[in-house]
């Protein structure tokens, strides 16, 4: 395990694999490349409507609103203002999550 701060403004994102594997009517999953689209193009939002922008960039990409999996996402923001020293700002153990084979 390892510890991270997340600083003003930083965006920490939690998401299950029905995001990114979702297809297009070819069967082209939507992948970590297309949600980092998304996340960078959305960045400035709040957590809610980051939430919001990725579930409509999946239905648009999939072009369906039913799904077989599920689609969760948990985003959150750091508040605050940057650049400012705050030397006790809270950390958290960093997981990795990988799918079972």
């Amino acid at each position: 395990a390892a510890e991270t701060r997340l600083d003003p403004g930083d965006l920490l994102v939690f998401y299950s694999d029905g995001i990114t594997e979702a297809e297009d009517p070819s069967g082209q999953p939507l992948e970590e490349s297309g949600l980092e689209l998304v996340l960078e193009r959305h960045a400035h939002k709040s957590p809610s409507a980051i939430g919001t922008e990725v579930l409509a960039a999946v239905q648009a990409h999939a072009r369906r609103s039913r799904f077989t999996d599920d689609l969760t996402i948990l985003a959150v923001k750091r508040s605050g203002i940057r650049d400012q020293e705050e030397p006790t700002a809270p950390t958290w153990p960093v997981l990795r999550l990988f799918p079972a084979p």
